[in-house]
């Protein structure tokens, strides 16, 4: 089931300002107030000696370029399922019990990801029925839905994907 809004419930936002959240889960909250117009602020936090959620909110294109941006570093090589879904590792980017991941969906295709803990939209949207999630959305899932990706162009959607590590 999916939270009924687009940012981080208040205790998470709280446990992030005080140092309390994982690694993976302060990334999510850390990108989603540096894309979210009415939470913006200037992201402190370093990854891996990077402000990685100032790369990850600056506004890269498709997927090539954020790997570019990021780094051979820090995104391990996209890799896909054959169904219009990508997913490429973001190295030192996780805490123990997790995986950050960059989701890279094309329009239209079956964003069913299991173990996702939080999702935060990079670029193009992400629906749910009638619900549409846009660039900045932090979505809290306690079980992954069928979100499907929309957009226009070949990809329809690039999120930040916290999951639990297996």
């Amino acid at each position: 089931m999916m939270s009924s809004t687009s940012h981080p419930t208040a205790s998470l936002q709280l446990d992030y300002r005080n140092g309390l959240c994982s690694a993976g889960a302060a990334l999510a909250v850390a990108t989603h107030l540096a894309l979210c117009p009415e939470c913006a602020e200037a992201p402190s936090t370093a990854w891996g000696g990077r402000n990685l959620p100032g790369v990850l909110a600056t506004e890269h294109g498709g997927g090539e370029a954020y790997a570019s941006a990021l780094g051979p570093a820090i995104l391990e090589h996209w890799h896909g399922d054959g169904g219009g879904v990508r997913l490429a590792g973001l190295k030192g980017a996780a805490g123990i019990g997790e995986a950050v991941y960059l989701v890279d969906a094309a329009a239209g295709a079956s964003a069913d990801l299991p173990g996702v803990l939080f999702l935060v939209v990079l670029r193009g949207l992400l629906a749910d029925g009638s619900i549409r999630f846009a660039r900045g959305a932090f979505i809290d899932l306690a079980a992954a839905p069928l979100l499907e990706p929309e957009g226009a162009g070949p990809r329809g959607c690039i999120c930040l994907a916290i999951c639990e590590s297996v």
